[in-house]
C-alpha cells in the first residue's frame, strides 16, 4: 500500500488555499531573508547573483501562493495544507541548520521542486515529491 493509499480521496470542489497555507507563505519568505543575510556578507559576485535569484525565486513562489487556490484531481489523494505546511516546516529546520551557502541553494532547489509539483493539485504526485524531498533533505 502506497502512501497516497492512506489518505483520504479528493473529490469534485476540494482544493488548496493560499490562505491556509499562510505557515508555508511566511516559511519561505523567511528562508528568503536569510539569504538576503546571507547575500549582505557575499563577495564573490557569481556567488552573489545565484543567491539572489534563488533569494527574489523564494519571495516570487511565496507571494503566487497567497490568493491561490488549487484544484486537486478527483480520485486523487486528498492533499491538505497541514501536509503541505508540514512539509515546508520540515525544509525550513533542514535549510537553516545547512551552513555552506551552495549546499543551502540546492536544498531551497529541492523545495522549490517540491512545489512545481503542489501547484498541479495532482494527489498522488505531491506525494511522491513529498517523499522525494524528504529523502533529499534527509541527505543534506
Amino acid at each position: 500500500m502506497g502512501a497516497s493509499e492512506l489518505l483520504e480521496v479528493a473529490k469534485e470542489g476540494d482544493i488548496l488555499l493560499g490562505d491556509d497555507m499562510q505557515e508555508s507563505i511566511d516559511r519561505l519568505l523567511a528562508i528568503a531573508n536569510d539569504l538576503s543575510a546571507l547575500l549582505e556578507k557575499e563577495t564573490d559576485i557569481e556567488v552573489a547573483r545565484e543567491i539572489g535569484r534563488f533569494e527574489q525565486g523564494l519571495h516570487s513562489l511565496a507571494m503566487s501562493l497567497v490568493n491561490i487556490q488549487i484544484e486537486l484531481l478527483v480520485g486523487q489523494a486528498r492533499i491538505t495544507a497541514v501536509h503541505i505546511n508540514a512539509a515546508v516546516e520540515y525544509a525550513e529546520a533542514v535549510i537553516a541548520s545547512t551552513k555552506a551557502w551552495k549546499k543551502r541553494v540546492q536544498t531551497i532547489g529541492k523545495l522549490v521542486d517540491f512545489f512545481s509539483v503542489v501547484l498541479t493539485g495532482d494527489g498522488a504526485k505531491i506525494v511522491e515529491a513529498a517523499i522525494k524531498l524528504k529523502e533529499n533533505l534527509d541527505k543534506a
